[in-house]
């Protein structure tokens, strides 16, 4: 084989594996630290499985080929390409070295790409947030949402409740970066809508505020705070911190709606008038619900305001800590003037946000709970309380929780322990991933025949489903994408 061919090879090889690569790029949000994260879990360039042009199993979320992977990509075959040239000088037995070594090294040169490229994509990004900015009218009420749960269920309920009077504008499903934000704004955006409900998502301290200083939010919700994405925030304390950067950004007279039914937003507090709700019995607070019924059916609950009005409410969605996630859409849709009275049938018609506690009956006495979008440990504890109300075998699919930093290990082997006490069997996903999961079950008394270790969700689906039962319900509690395993 020619000279010249081996070089073709080598560029087209590592061209071919380098889309792999940007697959997991693309998954860990364009950010080093979770593209790291993942080669460290994976042996990413020394593991068979990314060898190029050998089969694998279907991408969860595959690769979308977006103008910012192609300039990537592009950027990378340059620099391929740089790596030939500075070896074809190089006679011997060193240049076949280099180029094998050079192709094992393909995935650190996609993070290098990025960065080449960080400053034209910060032009473009900034040249899309100002047109974003411009289609944002001063009358168009901005509501904001944030929380390290709940954030999600919260802005679909609020949408749905305000609805009854308003044309309104909601984030889709978890469209919640500053870039999310931007393309929802460009590509939604219509001159009827008067309200847009914006979710907020943060990984990082500043995220909030970033996405604040883009769409300029009147109207601030706050849904809990907790131990989330602790990888990358490290405390709770930075968490709290980042969560009330949207509170800080409300202007004087805007309206800040706390959940005083977390504990952290209790203790921080607003340092301003704020609409405050919860579950709970204390007649000091502006909204709050009482008198709680939850089963497989739905819920029904009481909403009392602080003027000593009481309205009782039912409907359909699945856990008892959704009661006050309907109750923070009811405290925005009253302050937005809709009469208390006038939310019964509209709390009555909610449905739930995509993938969080979503009934799906199948029929033959199966029915299944997806709960796939939701990691944290009091959304998973909320889960297995909502699976116990049903009749029947329970079974339970999941991979744990991730990005809780050091207590990743020690909340799985808890949630484990609480899988233990609701469920008959279990099928967890990815054999690292879920050792603590399966030491705290086993520890909490669990039969061990009972529960199974599967490498794909589709597998764990097929054995749950396979479960000869009269009735069975199963819960696919968290469904992580390809870059966990």
């Amino acid at each position: 084989m020619g000279r010249l061919a081996i070089y073709a090879l080598f560029w087209l090889f590592s061209m071919a594996v380098s889309v792999r690569f940007m697959h997991m790029f693309q998954l860990s949000s364009y950010l080093f630290p979770g593209y790291w994260r993942w080669m460290k879990s994976e042996g990413a360039g020394f593991n068979l499985n990314y060898i190029p042009f050998l089969p694998r199993g279907k991408a969860k979320k595959p690769l979308k080929f977006t103008s910012r992977v192609w300039r990537l990509l592009v950027t990378q075959a340059l620099l391929l390409a740089g790596i030939a040239v500075g070896t074809w000088f190089i006679g011997g037995k060193l240049q076949i070295f280099l180029l094998i070594f050079s192709f094992f090294c393909t995935n650190i040169l996609i993070p290098l790409a990025n960065l080449l490229l960080w400053p034209v994509q910060k032009i473009i990004n900034n040249w899309y947030i100002r047109d974003a900015q411009k289609r944002l009218r001063p009358d168009l009420t901005v509501i904001g949402v944030t929380g390290s749960y709940g954030k999600t269920s919260v802005k679909t309920y609020i949408g749905q409740l305000l609805s009854v009077k308003y044309n309104i504008l909601v984030t889709p499903e978890s469209y919640n970066t500053p870039m999310g934000v931007v393309r929802t704004i460009r590509e939604k955006l219509e001159p009827s809508h008067s309200v847009f409900v914006c979710e907020m998502g943060a990984r990082h301290v500043g995220d909030i505020q970033e996405v604040c200083k883009i769409v300029r939010p009147r109207h601030g919700v706050l849904t809990a705070i907790g131990p989330q994405h602790l990888e990358t925030f490290k405390s709770v304390e930075n968490v709290a911190k980042t969560k009330f950067e949207l509170i800080e950004a409300l202007p004087p007279d805007g309206t800040a709606f706390l959940c005083w039914g977390s504990e952290h937003i209790r203790e921080k507090g607003s340092g301003r008038p704020a609409v405050r709700y919860a579950v709970s019995d204390d007649a000091s607070l502006d909204v709050r619900a009482e008198n709680l019924t939850a089963n497989a059916r739905g819920l029904s609950f009481d909403v009392i305001t602080k003027s000593g009005e009481r309205e009782g409410f039912t409907c359909g969605l699945l856990g008892r800590h959704n009661i006050e996630n309907v109750t923070a859409a009811i405290a925005v849709a009253l302050h937005m003037g809709v009469p208390l009275r006038e939310l019964v049938p509209a709390v009555r018609g909610l449905k739930p946000a995509k993938h969080r506690l979503e009934l799906l009956p199948k029929g033959g006495g199966l029915t299944v709970i997806d709960d796939s979008y939701n990691a944290n440990p009091a959304g998973t504890a909320a889960a297995l309380d909502a699976l116990g109300l049903f009749p029947g075998t329970k079974i339970i699919i999941t991979p744990g929780m991730v990005e809780l930093g050091e207590i990743e290990e020690t909340e799985n082997r808890v949630f484990g322990g609480r899988i233990a006490l609701v469920c008959d069997y279990a099928a967890l996903v990815g054999e690292k991933q879920s050792e603590p999961i399966l030491a705290g079950m086993l520890d909490a008394g669990f039969d061990k025949e009972k529960v199974k270790v599967f490498g794909s969700f589709n597998d764990a689906y097929q054995w749950a489903v396979s479960i000869q039962a009269e009735e069975k319900t199963i819960l696919i509690e968290n469904d992580l994408p390809d870059n966990y395993r």
